[in-house]
């Protein structure tokens, strides 16, 4: 207070009580605490913004997902935070909310820096006390996870639908085949037709045998109750009897198939043979359905990985390729690439995941690579042991002319040529094959008939007529032969395709010594025993077809009676017979004749590796599955003939046969006496 001189007189106090107040703020601050640590403890983002879109708040969970801090976001619009594009579509959804004045829910997709999200997204209006509108609160889920669930259930689903009307047609195809063509060939007279539908009937058969053997396997897979076996056995002869085994179907459509070797794959390793066998021929099979021109190489080689080996199989066909998005879903059960092949072949879908499985199961690996356009390579790689085995070395060295059209089976039969130390040199014409052949004795030409676009016989009086010419001829699987045209056509050699290495081996070494003209044409004596009427029904016809003596018993003992009384190039045995198993015949036919070069094969359904083991023990040369398919037949009767004749005249350079590695000049002393010291060896401790 002042008085009249304006000088200060004395002070006025005025006291007013702020407790309360002060301690509603502290209340206030400590709710506003608890708010945000509430809202920070929710697992899901949480943000409020006012009616201008700027924030006002949110938890650290919506900082983690936007992958802002929290100093970025609060106090900003959304077009400052999100950028003006998504900025904007928010506004505007923030802007529906409020014209629609209630609470909104729905599925969105929100774009992050890992792609586009799919969150469900809810948002409540925030109202002041008199009930206005001031801005908003949302929260979010993200449900990618599940929606990416949903699409694969779904897919799942459609793709099971779809595997169940594809398994109805393909069940239901080959049988309506078999039961129209038996009911058609019971009332018919006509041979021509009969042979027809009962070809259709064999083909029927077929694919439905392999519709339930995909089921059958897919169940074993899927329960977990397949087993692995472990024996020795060739990679060399699992490609080649693969391409084989398919080689009629690939001539069918005009394509080659054809195998190549590294130098390096040992001869023998131990493994499944039979689950690598049924993996590589799905592949094959595939290639050879999606092939139309071309040809398909089935490749065996090494691969390494740190201080691991591999056996690698690889098929490359020159087909159209595969899309880069039909291959993410190629190995999934049920499913198939969907292109216009796909569609025009048949097939269960089941393949590729059998496959994919039994690789798995081996520790092994399967892929692909393919380009649209470019054809495709599928490969897949089994783990096996260390193998020192030698480089087997070669007694000659020459120069062979190779007159081949087809890429694949050039590169086939170039490779195979220089692993046997020949120096395969391209021949560009017809004048330069009628020149090579007929040089010096290291010399020799190579040629297809199909890139001469004549038969066998055509190509055999133009070029070998004067019986000077040195060829190895390649000739189609169901090419004629005329014996006619072999008795004057010079010192020739023919292999069908597709070729195996060992028997172009024979032929080298046999052009190269000038050895007998057409050791390949022999006709054989042959013992069959089978119980089985049909079996020997099947066998006998096939074999005299093709010019042989055929001697068949039904009966284990009659078949060691016809060994020990008469001469037989080689034999086949069921392992299974009433009286003593094919197995016990052949020990006893060893036993007493144990020099007989006459190699015995086992016939039998069984794919066991015990069965294996004891037709080894037994010193069988081999095992041909049922249902017995022709072409193993005859191929196992080519091996053996020619092997018979290399012991006969090739120096001591006899080739071995294949299968289970029976050796035509080892005799069958030396061939169980090296089973059995090879047991030995092989015996844990």
């Amino acid at each position: 207070m002042e008085d009249s001189r304006g000088e200060c007189s004395g002070y006025l106090v005025s006291l007013q009580d702020v407790t309360d107040r002060e301690r509603a703020r502290a209340e206030i601050e400590e709710q506003a605490r608890f708010l945000r640590v509430l809202v920070d403890s929710i697992p899901t983002p949480i943000f409020y913004r006012d009616k201008r879109g700027v924030y006002l708040g949110c938890n650290t969970v919506f900082e983690e997902f936007i992958g802002k801090p929290r100093s970025e976001i609060v106090g900003r619009d959304c077009i400052e935070v999100h950028g003006e594009e998504l900025g904007l579509r928010i506004r505007e959804r923030d802007l529906e909310t409020f014209r629609a004045n209630r609470s909104i829910s729905k599925e969105i997709a929100f774009p992050t820096r890992d792609g586009d999200r799919e969150l469900y997204l809810s948002k409540a209006l925030i109202r002041n006390s008199a009930g206005e509108v001031t801005g908003l609160v949302g929260g979010f889920v993200d449900i990618t996870a599940q929606k990416e669930a949903e699409a694969q259930a779904e897919a799942a689903a459609e793709a099971k639908s779809e595997f169940l009307a594809t398994m109805s047609h393909e069940i239901r195809t080959p049988l309506n085949g078999i039961l129209g063509m038996a009911r058609d060939c019971s009332g018919t007279r006509e041979p021509g037709r009969q042979r027809e539908y009962v070809r259709t009937i064999s083909e029927s058969g077929e694919a439905l045998l392999a519709v339930i053997n995909d089921v059958l396997d897919f169940s074993k897979l899927e329960a977990g109750r397949m087993e692995l076996q472990s024996e020795r056995y060739s990679p060399t002869e699992v490609g080649e009897r693969s391409a084989q085994l398919l080689a009629a179907r690939a001539h069918e459509k005009g394509i080659e198939i054809a195998t190549l070797v590294d130098r390096e794959v040992p001869p023998r390793i131990s493994g499944d043979p039979s689950r690598v066998r049924q993996v590589l021929l799905n592949l094959v099979g595939n290639a050879v359905k999606f092939t139309n021109k071309g040809g398909i190489l089935i490749r065996v080689s090494i691969a390494r990985k740190d201080e691991s080996r591999f056996l690698r199989y690889a098929v490359t066909d020159t087909g159209a390729g595969i899309a880069a998005k039909a291959q993410k879903r190629l190995f999934r059960q049920y499913s198939q690439a969907d292109t216009p092949s796909s569609r025009d072949e048949p097939g269960t879908g089941l393949g590729l995941a059998i496959s994919k499985k039994l690789i798995d199961l081996m520790d092994g690996e399967i892929g692909l690579e393919s380009e649209l356009g470019k054809g495709s390579t599928f490969y897949f790689k089994v783990p096996i042991e260390e193998n020192k085995s030698p480089v087997r070395e070669t007694p000659y060295s020459a120069e062979a002319g190779v007159y081949v059209e087809n890429g694949i089976l050039a590169r086939s039969i170039c490779a195979q040529l220089n692993r046997e130390g020949v120096r395969p040199r391209m021949l560009a014409n017809l004048e330069q094959v009628s020149s090579f052949s007929r040089g010096t004795v290291e010399r020799f030409a190579v040629v297809d008939t199909d890139s001469l676009q004549l038969s066998f016989d055509e190509a055999a009086a133009k070029f070998c007529s004067d019986g000077d010419a040195r060829i190895l001829w390649l000739v189609a699987l169901d090419e004629h032969i005329s014996d006619e045209i072999l008795s004057r056509s010079g010192r020739i050699k023919i292999l069908r395709k597709p070729v195996c290495q060992s028997a172009l081996a024979a032929a080298v070494v046999a052009l190269v010594s000038l050895q007998g003209a057409n050791p390949n044409h022999k006709r054989a004596r042959v013992l069959v025993a089978e119980d089985s009427k049909s079996g020997q029904i099947v066998i006998r016809a096939l074999l005299e077809r093709e010019g042989h003596t055929v001697e068949v018993v039904s009966r284990g003992v009659q078949a060691v009676r016809c060994a020990l009384s008469q001469k037989f190039d080689v034999a086949f045995f069921d392992i299974r017979m009433p009286d003593i198993t094919g197995i016990e015949a052949a020990r006893r036919i060893h036993e007493r004749l144990p020099d007989s070069p006459m190699p015995i094969y086992a016939l039998t359904a069984s794919t066991s590796s015990a069965d294996r083991r004891r037709c080894e023990d037994a010193g069988m040369a081999g095992i041909i599955t049922k249902p017995v398919r022709p072409l193993e037949i005859l191929r196992a009767l080519e091996e053996a003939l020619q092997g018979s004749e290399n012991t006969r005249g090739s120096g001591g350079n006899s080739m071995p046969t294949v299968l289970l590695g029976y050796r035509a000049d080892r005799g069958a002393r030396g061939q169980l006496r090296a089973r059995r010291g090879r047991r030995r060896q092989e015996r844990p401790y």
